[in-house]
């Protein structure tokens, strides 16, 4: 059975954070870019991304981007805001 595009892009990512091209905390490039990149549809993008976020492999801000989630546990931020105070811990480049 031949892989699914959002399983192309799954497994690339998780090569490229492997091979050390992405490290915890390293902000991903832009959704349209991996999907050219790859040959891949947007929509198939999206489904990886939805897919990697819930098993905590990467932290996506709407506007923002999308991180490699952190190897261990990170400290909250205690502002409460909504840009650095995600579920999986503070998102690199927060101002507050």
């Amino acid at each position: 059975m031949a892989a699914t595009q959002p399983d192309v892009v799954i497994t690339q990512i998780r090569r490229w954070i492997a091979e050390g091209r992405f490290a915890p905390g390293d902000r991903l490039p832009p959704g349209r870019e991996i999907a050219t990149s790859l040959g891949v549809g947007l929509g198939s993008l999206r489904e990886a991304v939805r897919v990697m976020e819930t098993s905590g492999e990467i932290v996506c801000q709407q506007g923002r981007g999308r991180w490699v989630a952190a190897a261990r546990p990170v400290s909250r931020c205690t502002c409460g805001c909504a840009c650095c105070c995600p579920p999986s811990g503070a998102v690199p480049g927060c101002r507050r």
